[in-house]
């Protein structure tokens, strides 16, 4: 880990944590660092130009090169805009000492899930939460660059204040040749004081303008707006609703003409989109 204001190398003391280069100090709270930084500024450099909005279309995942992982409905992993199995299908087996970074990990069962099955050393940060290996702050991670060979983040770029700046980041922090996979959301409803959520479009210009490559982006065709609204919004607020989700839901759907069927379509009612990206690899010029 490093320092987050200077990324200059910390050492410990009875105090926690403190960086030789800023001076800076960071407590460390029953073995868990809090690294979140005081006031920062960083400067963000946007390369700006025409895009090719085409070559951003969503499509549906063709398989990865690695076996599905499959994927429980417990814990709440399929639930809403989180994993699935074909976006495991991009999550390469780990060589040894490799690590995967879970940013915005909460209880940290999904990223465990995914490190475990595929042999990572696993590390959660998040901005609050006793089960995040370390507190921090997406916008200036406490990490050298190219520590890490994967990046999963779900359902989280909706919820920082510049996703920007937290791609550049996610960017900075990958392994030449490593993955980043995670989902965003769309059209769910403000939540959990929710600020940037992403069209198809902006999420690749979010990844491409950071440096990312390769990116597949593809519709959450099992979460669409209709969906969100009401197991976000409705099933909280009028008791014993949840259990008519599915006759509910199926009814928003012949209403509002949202059939999964859509194709491109879906692009516009979905809730959220999930996505890959790649670090360009070491033999790439």
């Amino acid at each position: 880990m490093r320092c987050p204001r200077c990324l200059g190398g910390l050492t410990s003391d009875d105090r926690g944590l403190a960086c030789g280069g800023c001076g800076a100090s960071y407590a460390v709270r029953h073995g868990q660092p809090d690294l979140r930084p005081p006031e920062t500024v960083r400067t963000l450099e946007v390369r700006l130009g025409a895009a090719d909005d085409d070559a951003c279309a969503p499509a549906v995942f063709e398989p990865g090169p690695w076996p599905p992982l499959d994927v429980p409905d417990e814990h709440g992993f399929r639930y809403g805009n989180r994993l699935t199995s074909a976006l495991t299908t991009f999550l390469p087996p780990a060589a040894d000492g490799h690590t995967l970074l879970d940013l915005g990990c909460g209880d940290t069962k999904l990223g465990r899930y995914l490190a475990h099955g595929r042999g990572y050393r696993y590390f959660g940060v998040d901005t609050e939460g006793a089960n995040a290996t370390a507190l921090a702050d997406g916008h200036c991670l406490p990490f050298a660059s190219e520590t890490f060979a994967a990046v999963c983040t779900f359902a989280v770029l909706e919820h920082v204040r510049v996703p920007h700046l937290v791609a550049v980041e996610l960017h900075r922090v990958l392994q030449r040749g490593g993955v980043a996979i995670g989902t965003v959301a769309f059209l769910e409803p403000f939540h959990r004081a929710s600020q940037f959520h992403h069209t198809h479009l902006g999420l690749a210009e979010i990844l491409r303008s950071a440096g990312f490559e390769d990116i597949h982006i593809e519709t959450n065709r099992d979460w669409l707006a209709t969906d969100a609204l009401f197991e976000m919004y409705t099933s909280h607020r009028i008791r014993g609703v949840r259990r008519l989700a599915p006759a509910a839901n199926a009814l928003f759907r012949r209403l509002f003409a949202m059939p999964r069927s859509l194709g491109q379509e879906l692009a516009t009612v979905s809730a959220g989109f999930r996505f890959v990206a790649h670090k360009q690899s070491p033999d790439q010029p």
